[in-house]
């Protein structure tokens, strides 16, 4: 475990600090409302990944303008009423 050690220690990119180097990738889940919108599933399934203890969490694909839905629950960042709740604070 001597070898991973630098994996659990913080590390600092630019203006982000991370706590450590342990990253979650972006994934399709498909959790985000009919609408698009970050729901209760999506933001609990978030929530547990940042307790799990990653350092960084990348959400999945999202578009960005009504053509571009890449999957059918995919989250919409182009609709103003839905911005404010696609930034998820821990």
């Amino acid at each position: 475990m001597n070898e991973l050690k630098g994996l659990f220690s913080p590390i600092k990119i630019k203006n982000l600090e991370l706590k450590n180097r342990i990253v979650m990738p972006a994934m399709a889940m498909n959790f985000a409302g009919n609408s698009g919108e970050i729901n209760d599933r999506y933001e609990a399934y978030m929530v547990e990944r940042a307790r799990g203890g990653a350092g960084l969490l990348i959400v999945e694909g999202s578009h960005v303008q009504a053509n571009g839905r890449i999957f059918a629950n995919s989250v919409r960042l182009w609709l103003k009423r839905l911005s404010p709740k696609t930034r998820l604070t821990l």
